[in-house]
This record gives structure tokens, C-alpha cells and sequence, in this order.
């Protein structure tokens, strides 16, 4: 079951890794009507299922580690305009590294949790512009004979993409920014303590979306840069 955050994680923090989402709500204004009310009223729900590969370079104070991971989640995402989508992730989540003494051999498994926020800023019969935020905290841990090694980080994507529609079939590609800030936690016979982010933090992503009668849509996603990631998914609108 996906875990939190340790209580120990300062207000701080949440402000810090919290804040471009809540100022990109902000960017929701034209939900509010002349009399002052809000629309709120949902007007769809949307689940997605997918599994991810993903492979990166964490950055130690200089030092990168090439680090593998996948994912298995589950997403849920309210609908309640084209400026406001707020979704919730949740999902089991392994982790291998290459150079890292400490994680040598491992293969740590956990969980993780997120949300995010979504918005189509442009919409048309053949082309949507989409805006979108997502804070996802990650740990994983594991041990190896005497010694045991935990890595716990926090993520935040910010992106822009556009969606062509061709029928059943839409094409999208944009860009995005990865913020990465973690620690890992080693005890045994290697004992430390280490701070983790990210050496390259601009990326891109393509993929295509195969709409299927029932509502849904079977999606793919590549991604390039900052990452190279593979993603695939069931989405079912409701």
C-alpha cells in the first residue's frame, strides 16, 4: 500500500514541492462565471492503468548513477472543466542502480504517490494545447545480507503538449521539466547519508492515443532527455 511522507518532512517542504501546482490552479480563472460563482460541477471521471519503464542519472554531489526503474499505478482524474483536471496516482514502484556502492546488487521495490493537475488551454475539433503539473512522492527500499539501503525523492514535472486529432488516432508530442530532490539512507556495513537530485532537467515526449469504442483509449509514450521512459496505458473515461 502506498505510504506517505514520514511526519518528519517540514512545512516547509510541501510549500516547496506543492507551490507550481497551487499556482497553477490559479491559472483556472476562467471556471469563475460574472456572478462571482464557480463551476465545480464534474463533468467526468477518467481512470488509467499503466505500467512504465523509466531510466535516468541521479546526481550525488557530482557523482551520477544511472538509475532504472518501473513502475505499475493507477490514476484517477476528475474532469470538472478544460482548465480544471486534478488526478491522484498511486503504484508499486522498483529501483536498480549502476554505480552505487550501496545499492550494489539491490533491487528496491516500494511505492509511490502523486497528484497533479491538468488543463487544456486551447481546444479546437483537430488541435488541443494542454498545460500540466504532477508531485509525486517515490521510496524504495531493500536488503542485502548486512546491509540495507532506502531512497526516498521527491518529483515535479511541469509540461506543455499539443494533441492532434485524426479520428480515432491523435498524435501528441511537447515538452517538459523535471525537478528531482531525494536522500538515501544506508546502514550496515556502508553507513551514510546522502542528498540525490538530478543532472538534466528538460525533456520531451511523443506518443500516440488509440481511442476505442467503449470511451477509452489505449496510450503510449515515449520519452526523451531528462529521462528515457516508455509508458502504456488503458485509460477508461466514465
Amino acid at each position: 500500500m502506498a505510504r506517505l511522507p514520514d511526519s518528519s518532512i517540514s512545512t516547509s517542504l510541501i510549500v516547496k514541492y506543492l507551490s507550481p501546482i497551487l499556482v497553477f490552479m490559479l491559472m483556472a480563472a476562467p471556471m469563475v462565471h460574472a456572478d462571482g460563482s464557480v463551476y465545480l460541477s464534474s463533468a467526468g471521471l477518467g481512470v488509467d492503468a499503466y505500467g512504465e519503464h523509466s531510466e535516468t542519472t541521479f546526481d550525488y554531489n557530482g557523482v551520477p548513477v544511472e538509475t532504472r526503474s518501473n513502475r505499475i499505478g493507477l490514476s484517477v482524474q476528475e474532469y470538472y472543466s478544460p482548465w480544471l483536471q486534478p488526478g491522484l496516482t498511486i503504484g508499486y514502484l522498483d529501483v536498480s542502480q549502476n554505480n552505487n556502492p550501496v545499492t550494489n546488487g539491490m533491487d528496491l521495490s516500494g511505492e509511490f504517490v502523486g497528484i497533479s493537475l491538468n488543463a487544456d488551454a486551447l481546444q479546437s475539433e483537430s488541435f488541443d494545447l494542454n498545460l500540466g503539473v504532477s508531485y509525486t512522492y517515490n521510496q524504495a527500499e531493500d536488503n542485502l545480507s548486512s546491509q540495507s539501503s532506502k531512497l526516498q525523492w521527491h518529483e515535479v514535472v511541469t509540461s506543455i503538449g499539443t494533441r492532434y486529432k485524426l479520428d480515432a488516432l491523435h498524435l501528441v508530442a511537447g515538452g517538459f521539466v523535471q525537478t528531482i530532490d531525494g536522500d538515501e539512507t544506508a546502514n550496515g556495513v556502508l553507513t551514510s547519508t546522502r542528498n540525490f537530485g538530478h543532472d538534466d532537467s528538460v525533456g520531451a515526449y511523443a506518443g500516440i492515443d488509440l481511442l476505442v469504442p467503449s470511451g477509452g483509449r489505449i496510450v503510449i509514450r515515449v520519452d526523451s532527455g531528462a529521462r528515457d521512459n516508455v509508458r502504456i496505458s488503458f485509460q477508461q473515461s466514465f
